[in-house]
C-alpha cells in the first residue's frame, strides 16, 4: 500500500508536468533543471537566492549594527535582508543611526549624509562675547547655536563692559557708550572760557566735557573776554568808543543818538556812514538823505537840474522835477521853430528850438527878421504880409479909382501901401498918400486907391 502511494504520487507530478518519461515513470535531469533552477545559473532551489536572475545566487549582506538600514563592513551571503542585515553598503558610523548616506544634514557637527563634509549649508561663526552683552568682538568660534558667551556680531566696542555695546543709551560720562564713534553726543558738553568771569565765554577757547569745567561756561558770545564790563546785556556807555554790550554797535547808548557823516556839508547824511554819539561830532548830522555825500549840488534840497542825467534831489528819479519846456520843430535849421510841430522836454530835442515864429519851415530863406523880396510871392519875413515893395519913379494918378483928400492945413501924407482886397474882386488893391494938396487947404495931402490887379 505504500508503494502505491509513491508510485501514485509520482504518476500525478509527472502528468501535472507533462514531462515524465516514457519509459521511466521517473522526472529527468533536464525536466528536473527546467523545474528547480529556472535561470538555469547551475544553483537550484532552495540554494540559489533569486532563481529569476542568473547574475545572483546568492546576496551580499552588509552588517547594520545602528539599524539605519545602512551596512558596512565584511560581506555576508545570504539571501534576506534582516534589521541588522543590509544590501546597501556605505555607512560612514554604523554607531549612529543619524549618520548614513543620503541622510538630511542637520547642524550638529556629524557628517550626516556621509559626504566627507560636516555641517555644510550652515551659518556656524560666532564671535566671542566676553561681557556676555549678546555683542562680540574676540575670536571667531564655530558653534552650531548661539550659547552663552557667543555672538553672531562682532560690533563691540569694549567687550569687558556689557554697558558698551551698539544701540546702548549714550551717557555723559566721557564714553562711546553706543559705538558709534562719538562720545558723549547729544549731551551740552561744549564750555568756553570766561578770562574776565562776567558769565559769558570766549568762543575762541573751548573744550569738551561732560561736568563743566572750572573758569568755563555754556554761552561763547563774550566779544572781549579780557573786560568784565564788556559782554551781551550790558549797559552801553556814551562816547568812551567801546562796544559795552556786544551788539556790533559802538556807543549806542540810550541818551545817544545816530548821526551820520556829512562830508560834502550840505546838510545831508551819508547812510552808509554813520557813528552814535550823545553829542553831534563835526561834519555829522542827523538825516541820512543824501545819495552823494562827496558832491554839495546832490542832496535832497537841491532842485533837479534839466538834462544832466544825474538824481539831483536824491528821490531815486533822473531828472523827473526838472522843468519842462515846450520845443518847435526847426527842419530847415534857421533857427525859428515851426509852431505846428512841438514836444515838451526837459531840454531841446534834437533839431527843436525854443520859439514858434518860422512861416515856412522848409525854407530857411524865409524867417523873422530877413529882408523881404519884392514881388517873390513870399512873406519872407513872416510879418504876414507878402510883397510890401516902395514904388520907384514917378507915377501918375491915372485911372485912380478913388481918391481921400485931407481937409485939415498941414496934414502930410507920404506912403504907398497895399491894402488888401478893398473893393472885393479877390485882389489886392494898392493905397498911395501924398503930402501935397491944395485943394481943401494948404499942403493937405490926399490918398489915392487903385484897385487890383495891379503891375507895378
Amino acid at each position: 500500500m505504500k508503494t502505491t502511494v509513491f508510485l501514485g504520487l509520482l504518476l500525478s507530478i509527472c502528468a501535472s508536468l507533462s514531462a515524465c518519461d516514457d519509459i521511466s515513470p521517473f522526472i529527468s535531469d533536464k525536466q528536473f533543471e527546467n523545474v528547480f533552477d529556472r535561470d538555469h545559473d547551475g544553483v537550484s532551489r532552495p540554494d540559489d537566492c533569486n532563481d529569476d536572475d542568473p547574475n545572483v545566487t546568492v546576496f551580499n549582506l552588509y552588517a547594520d549594527v545602528d539599524k539605519d538600514g545602512w551596512g558596512t563592513g565584511a560581506v555576508i551571503k545570504g539571501c534576506e535582508e534582516t534589521s541588522t542585515l543590509s544590501l546597501k553598503n556605505g555607512d560612514c558610523n554604523d554607531n549612529d543611526d543619524t549618520v548614513f548616506p543620503d541622510g538630511i544634514e542637520v547642524c550638529d557637527g556629524k557628517d550626516n549624509n556621509c559626504n566627507r563634509e560636516t555641517d555644510e549649508g550652515f551659518d556656524k561663526t560666532y564671535y566671542a562675547d566676553a561681557d556676555h552683552d549678546r555683542f562680540g568682538r574676540g575670536a571667531v568660534v564655530s558653534s552650531c547655536e548661539e550659547a552663552e558667551g557667543l555672538s553672531r556680531v562682532n560690533t563691540d566696542c569694549n567687550d569687558n563692559d556689557r554697558n558698551i555695546f551698539p544701540g546702548a543709551v549714550e551717557i555723559c560720562d566721557l564714553v562711546d557708550n553706543n559705538c558709534n564713534d562719538s562720545i558723549d553726543e547729544g549731551f551740552n558738553n561744549r564750555w568756553f572760557r570766561d578770562f574776565d568771569n562776567d558769565g559769558h565765554g570766549d568762543s575762541e577757547v573751548a573744550m569738551s566735557n561732560c561736568a563743566q569745567p572750572v573758569g568755563f561756561v555754556a554761552s561763547s558770545d563774550d566779544c572781549n573776554d579780557r573786560n568784565g564790563s564788556t559782554y551781551p546785556g550790558a549797559v552801553e556807555i556814551c562816547n568812551d568808543r567801546i562796544d559795552q554790550d556786544c551788539n556790533d554797535v559802538i556807543d549806542d547808548a540810550p541818551a545817544a543818538l545816530l548821526y551820520f557823516a556829512d562830508t560834502d556839508s550840505d546838510n545831508a547824511g551819508d547812510p552808509d556812514v554813520s557813528l552814535y554819539s550823545c553829542s553831534p561830532p563835526a561834519q555829522y548830522v542827523l538825516n541820512s538823505d543824501d545819495c552823494d555825500d562827496t558832491t554839495p549840488n546832490i542832496g535832497p534840497d537841491v532842485p533837479e537840474a534839466c538834462g544832466d542825467e544825474i538824481d539831483n534831489n536824491c528821490n531815486g528819479v533822473v531828472d523827473d522835477d526838472a522843468v519842462d519846456s515846450l520845443w518847435f520843430e526847426d527842419s530847415d535849421q534857421d533857427g525859428f521853430g515851426n509852431p505846428d510841430v512841438s514836444q515838451i522836454a526837459c531840454a531841446p530835442p534834437q533839431g527843436f528850438v525854443g520859439n514858434d515864429q518860422d512861416c515856412d519851415d522848409g525854407n530857411n530863406a524865409v524867417r523873422p527878421g530877413i529882408e523881404e523880396v519884392c514881388n517873390n510871392g513870399l512873406d519872407d519875413n513872416c510879418d504876414n504880409s507878402v510883397n510890401q515893395c516902395v514904388l520907384q519913379g514917378d507915377n501918375n494918378a491915372v485911372g485912380v479909382n478913388l481918391r481921400l483928400n485931407g481937409n485939415i492945413a498941414g496934414l502930410r501924407i507920404n506912403t504907398v501901401k497895399w491894402v488888401g482886397d478893398i473893393n472885393g474882386d479877390d485882389e489886392d488893391d494898392l493905397a498911395i498918400g501924398t503930402r501935397f494938396n491944395s485943394q481943401f487947404g494948404l499942403y493937405t495931402g490926399a490918398v489915392y486907391l487903385f484897385y487890383g490887379p495891379i503891375d507895378v
